[in-house]
């Protein structure tokens, strides 16, 4: 996905390069990321066959933990070689001196609020939170091989563990890329002084992150979920109709940004100096104006998929039933797919506005924006003390709500 968005963007004239900072020097081509791509892809693949052929070559002996050489270590290598890849700079035929700007990137997402908050920073926290299933993946791997409980025979409870343990770790490591993304709007906000967009951004990210975390206690606790009325039928409680309405609320909300603010789109629907053609859209439009009337449509239906794999699956009631595995794959990957339009539209109104936005941060504002608020008298929202005071106020807020979902589903 990542090579089709750089084709499309070096085919429409569109300097990515400098709108993400990167080195000139060092980025990859549209065709050196698919051959990246496609590299690891054959690499799974032959992982993946040696997983499934493994009983005919060493036997049903060796099939289950702890055997000389059972299936465990196929993923296991796997997981060496993707980490070795990432992050060792001698692995022969490596492009490390590419990935930098990534690894920097990363490390200001993760030391959110503190590190810097460039466009390529935000864009970067924006794709992690498309990401939750990879990183609870990650996670399991790390349960399952750092236990080393799987070496030996007849160890298979350690599955059960790891399963127990993702009662805790799943929510955390779901709602962590909204948390990253609410601290950096609060990091801009402390910057540029302006509530909008900054601060109804962070409220975005913070009804998702409220909604997730509660989704964790959603069925633990029957008595708040369901009220029996006879013996054949259960009815709703108060407390699952209150996640719904949370869940569509924060759904709508991330559309309505996804299309006005992130797109830039709908913006001129009512300006009559705008042209009739591009009157529900906008008048700078690059790409043929049916890709974004594609966008309007297919993000809406598949923002309302993906928000349910965000309730992890130990929570969810429904999984038994539609089948967790089968559901949320397809669901993935039509996640990678609104991910890789978003990112195709973002960068573009990002070339329309980098020449006052996108210098060394994304958040300073231009002398002409600024001409109104020197004249004018400071108030609470332009004192330093007022902006810690609404920052820290936001911050003790959320902690707060994950700390007492985390007392109610340890308890």
């Amino acid at each position: 996905m990542g090579s089709i968005d750089v084709m499309v963007w070096n085919y429409f004239r569109i300097p990515y390069v400098y709108i993400f900072q990167f080195d000139p020097r060092d980025r990859l081509t549209e065709w050196q990321i698919f051959d990246e791509a496609v590299t690891l892809s054959i690499v799974w693949l032959i992982n993946a066959l040696f997983y499934i052929s493994h009983p005919l070559w060493f036997g049903a002996e060796n099939d289950s933990m702890g055997g000389v050489f059972d299936r465990s270590m196929y993923p296991l290598g796997l997981f060496v070689y993707s980490i070795l890849k990432f992050f060792n700079p001698f692995m022969p035929f490596q492009l490390y001196h590419t990935q930098t700007s990534l690894l920097k990137s990363l490390k200001n997402v993760i030391i959110s609020p503190f590190g810097d908050v460039r466009f390529l920073d935000s864009f970067v926290a924006d794709v992690l939170t498309s990401m939750v299933k990879v990183m609870q993946d990650i996670a399991y791997a790390c349960c399952y091989y750092f236990s080393f409980i799987w070496q030996e025979p007849d160890s298979l409870d350690i599955n059960n563990n790891c399963d127990t343990a993702g009662k805790f770790y799943n929510p955390a490591i779901i709602a962590l890329p909204f948390f990253w993304r609410f601290a950096q709007c609060l990091h801009q906000y402390y910057y540029d002084r302006r509530r909008f967009p900054y601060i109804s951004n962070a409220a975005k990210y913070t009804l998702s992150y409220v909604q997730v975390m509660l989704a964790s206690i959603h069925p633990e606790f029957t008595y708040l979920t369901f009220v029996e009325i006879s013996e054949d039928r259960v009815g709703w409680e108060g407390y699952r109709v209150f996640w719904l309405l949370l869940v569509t609320m924060s759904t709508v909300y991330a559309y309505i940004w996804d299309l006005t603010m992130d797109w830039n789109l709908l913006h001129k629907a009512c300006n009559s100096a705008t042209t009739t053609q591009n009157r529900i859209l906008r008048p700078n439009i690059i790409y043929p104006r049916a890709f974004y009337f594609w966008l309007i449509i297919s993000n809406f239906f598949l923002r309302f998929a993906w928000i349910i794999t965000l309730v992890p699956a130990d929570f969810n009631p429904y999984w038994s039933k539609v089948g967790f595995a089968e559901y949320s794959t397809l669901i993935i990957i039509g996640e990678l797919i609104r991910r890789f339009q978003w990112g195709i539209v973002r960068v573009e109104v990002a070339y329309h506005k980098h020449f006052d936005e996108f210098r060394a941060y994304s958040y300073i504002p231009a002398k002409l924006d600024n001409a109104k608020r020197a004249d004018s008298s400071p108030s609470r929202a332009d004192s330093a003390k007022g902006v810690l005071l609404e920052i820290g106020s936001m911050f003790a807020l959320v902690i707060a709500i994950g700390t007492l979902i985390a007392v109610l589903i340890d308890s």
